[in-house]
């Protein structure tokens, strides 16, 4: 920028100085510049502070935004975890009022290394909210783990109603946005590395990111799933069981009917019985 008269060092006019010209003086201040020697790494700060590498105690949460902008937004924005929309969908009405949406969060502490799960459920959107476009115009993972490039979040796994989300090539990719803490982004319509994924359903009821951390110097509480997996496996067990002494008790039974027929056939009646338990089983 010039203000006083002289050359522009692009052009080669002489641009005469501003009548009533007075200096002007400006102080720039430089908080830190690091550069790296040539074959070193640079040292990567955030303004969040350094990782706790041994005894980490983070969390992790689901974020979105609707071609309508009904949405929850990352923890640390203006409506994020210090106001009350943190923790509902927010819309809006016709008159841009505020309305709360139905859904609910399912957020995950992290403690270690290993794969976790964020979700957003019995999520109910107005008529019309993907009227304009079918796909939303954000979804994204945001945590509070200090974005230092000390730990990955990657195998990031879109669901939108149960089904996996195609993320293309590329996958879900850390914001260039995220400059204190890493957010994943799976789609953002205003950037291009993640504009266009995958085809899923809209209006969608639930919607989940699952997605594994690693660079912790432990190993984190295994997550639900697991449990949920035993408990299933349990079910299952049990299932067996019942199916087992239920089909014991069926063999019994059907002694016993098997026993009648004998008994009734000899009253010239046993053929048509036995007809008709054979069509009842086909």
């Amino acid at each position: 920028m010039r203000l006083a008269g002289g050359f522009n060092e692009w052009g080669t006019q002489y641009i005469a100085e501003p009548a009533g010209f007075s200096k002007v003086e400006y102080t720039i201040t430089v908080n830190s510049i690091k550069v790296a020697a040539e074959g070193a790494t640079e040292e990567v700060t955030s303004a969040a502070g350094d990782v706790d590498l041994d005894n980490p105690s983070y969390n992790a949460y689901i974020g979105f935004q609707t071609p309508k902008y009904s949405f929850r937004n990352a923890w640390y924005d203006s409506y994020g975890k210090d106001t009350a929309n943190f923790n509902q969908v927010t819309g809006w009405d016709a008159d841009s009022n505020e309305v709360v949406l139905p859904g609910t969060f399912t957020d995950v502490g992290i403690d270690g290394n290993g794969t976790y799960t964020v979700s957003a459920q019995d999520l109910e959107f107005p008529e019309g909210e993907f009227d304009g476009q079918e796909y939303m115009n954000l979804i994204f993972l945001d945590t509070d783990i200090p974005n230092t490039g000390a730990i990955t979040i990657s195998d990031v796994v879109l669901k939108v109603d149960g089904k996996t989300v195609d993320l293309g090539t590329t996958g879900a990719i850390l914001s260039p946005d995220s400059v204190d803490y890493i957010t994943m982004l799976c789609q953002n319509i205003w950037n291009e590395d993640v504009a266009t994924i995958g085809y899923y359903n809209t209006p969608m009821s639930k919607i989940s990111i699952t997605f594994t951390v690693s660079g912790f110097n432990v190993d984190g509480t295994v997550q639900e799933e697991e449990t949920t997996a035993a408990a299933t496996e349990a079910a299952t067990e049990a299932t067996t069981v019942a199916a087992t002494e239920t089909k014991s008790a069926n063999k019994g039974l059907i002694g016993g009917i098997i026993a009648g027929v004998v008994v009734i056939a000899g009253a010239g009646v046993g053929v048509g019985v036995s007809k008709k338990n054979k069509n009842k089983k086909n």
